[in-house]
């Protein structure tokens, strides 16, 4: 089952933080697919989704509103970006390319409840 989390910022994620955190986990991925519907990073030659990342919208319900969506968020965010990290061999290096890019641009990871 694939894991649903969500990055809480101020600012929308972007592409390049996205490019540069994936690479430093994942330095021999041969390939990046930037897709209009959100990110997805593939690697190796038969394609595997490592993650995909929607596009930021901004957070229309105040601070009470998320805590029903989320985890600890901790103050109230502008945007909101949904990520599904698929399950595999390389989720937990995912993760960790998602906390890395949510602390890039002052972001939050939280997981869906």
């Amino acid at each position: 089952m694939p894991t649903e989390i969500v990055v809480l910022s101020d600012r929308p994620m972007d592409t390049e933080i996205a490019n540069r955190a994936l690479t430093e986990l994942l330095p021999d991925a041969e390939s990046f697919e930037f897709a209009e519907s959100g990110l997805s990073l593939y690697v190796d030659l038969s394609q595997t989704t490592v993650i995909s990342a929607f596009p930021s919208v901004e957070v229309t319900i105040g601070g009470a509103g998320t805590d029903l969506l989320v985890s600890r968020p901790r103050r109230h965010y502008q945007y909101w970006t949904d990520i599904v990290i698929p399950d595999h061999s390389l989720a937990e290096t995912a993760r960790e390319a998602v906390e890395r890019m949510a602390q890039a641009f002052s972001g939050v990871v939280c997981d869906r409840k």
